[in-house]
C-alpha cells in the first residue's frame, strides 16, 4: 500500500510556514554605490570640462572688451573715424571677420584683429595689427579702416597716439553682465 509520502502531489504544510531563505543585501549595496559613484563622477567631471571649455572663451571675450575700450579711445581723436564713422557708438570684437581676413591673405603677413564699428555717419570694420614691442602689450602697430562698401582708409596711427592714455585697470563689472560679455561696456 502506498503511504502518504508516496504521492508527489500531496501539499506539505511545513514547507509552506518556511521562511524563504535570506538575500543578500550587499549586492544591492554595491550596485547602488557604483551608480552613485558613476553619477557623481559624470557630475564632477562634466562641470570640470564645462569649465575647462568656457573659462578660455570667456576670458578672452573680456580681454577682447578691454581691447575695444581702449581702441574706442583712440580712435574717438582719429580724423577719418570722425570723417567718416562719426561719433563711435559702438565697437566690438569680431572673430568671425577676423578669421576671413586671415583666409584671405593666405596667412602671409602680419595677424589682425577685426572690431566692428558703428558710428552717427556710417559703420564697417577697424582691422589692427597689435604692436608687441608697446610697453603696456597691446599697443597698435597700425590700424585700417574698411567700410560696408569696401573702401579702405589708413588710420592716422600719430593722431590716434596723441589721445590721451588711456589706462588698462578696466572694472570687469563694467565689462562682464551675468555671466557674458556685455558687447558695450560703459566707460
Amino acid at each position: 500500500m502506498s503511504t502518504m509520502q508516496d504521492n508527489p502531489f500531496k501539499r506539505n504544510d511545513d514547507a509552506m510556514f518556511q521562511d524563504a531563505p535570506r538575500k543578500s543585501g550587499t549586492r544591492k549595496i554595491l550596485i547602488g554605490c557604483g551608480i552613485f559613484g558613476f553619477l557623481g563622477m559624470l557630475v564632477c567631471c562634466g562641470g570640470f570640462a564645462f569649465f575647462a571649455y568656457r573659462a578660455p572663451q570667456f576670458m578672452a571675450q573680456a580681454v577682447n572688451a578691454a581691447m575695444a575700450v581702449q581702441l574706442q579711445q583712440q580712435l574717438a581723436s582719429e580724423p577719418n573715424i570722425q570723417q567718416k564713422i562719426g561719433t563711435i557708438q559702438s565697437l566690438e570684437f569680431d572673430f568671425t571677420r577676423m578669421i576671413e581676413e586671415a583666409q584671405k591673405s593666405g596667412g602671409n603677413g602680419e595677424p589682425r584683429l577685426a572690431f566692428r564699428i558703428k558710428g552717427t555717419n556710417g559703420q564697417g570694420y577697424v582691422m589692427v595689427v597689435q604692436d608687441p614691442a608697446s610697453p603696456n602689450g597691446v599697443g597698435f602697430k597700425s590700424c585700417t579702416l574698411i567700410m560696408d562698401d569696401g573702401t579702405e582708409v589708413p588710420l592716422d596711427m600719430a593722431a590716434m597716439n596723441s589721445a590721451p592714455p588711456s589706462t588698462l585697470e578696466i572694472n570687469l563689472d563694467d565689462v562682464v553682465t551675468e555671466g557674458q560679455p556685455d558687447p558695450q561696456p560703459q566707460p
